[in-house]
């Protein structure tokens, strides 16, 4: 399964550091590059955020304001 996380889940998860479960879950994760942006700004998780994006090897993508396009579009084409 595929999903598109926004910022809150994630923080949420890294404050109790079993950002593991998005993994567990799903197959594959794909953050807007607006929430790759807060994640790695924010001082407080950046270092954590950097490393947990490279290991679970969330994809970062430009997503537009049809999100729901874009995500019917990715689960056609996996």
């Amino acid at each position: 399964m595929i999903v598109i996380s926004d910022t809150t889940p994630i923080i949420s998860l890294l404050k109790i550091r079993r950002l593991d479960i998005l993994k567990m879950l799903f197959h594959r994760i794909i953050i807007p590059n607006a929430v790759y942006k807060e994640l790695t700004d924010n001082h407080q998780f950046q270092e954590e955020a950097l490393r947990s994006i490279q290991e679970l090897r969330m994809d970062n993508r430009h997503i537009g304001e049809n999100i729901f396009q874009y995500a019917v579009k990715m689960i056609e084409n996996k």
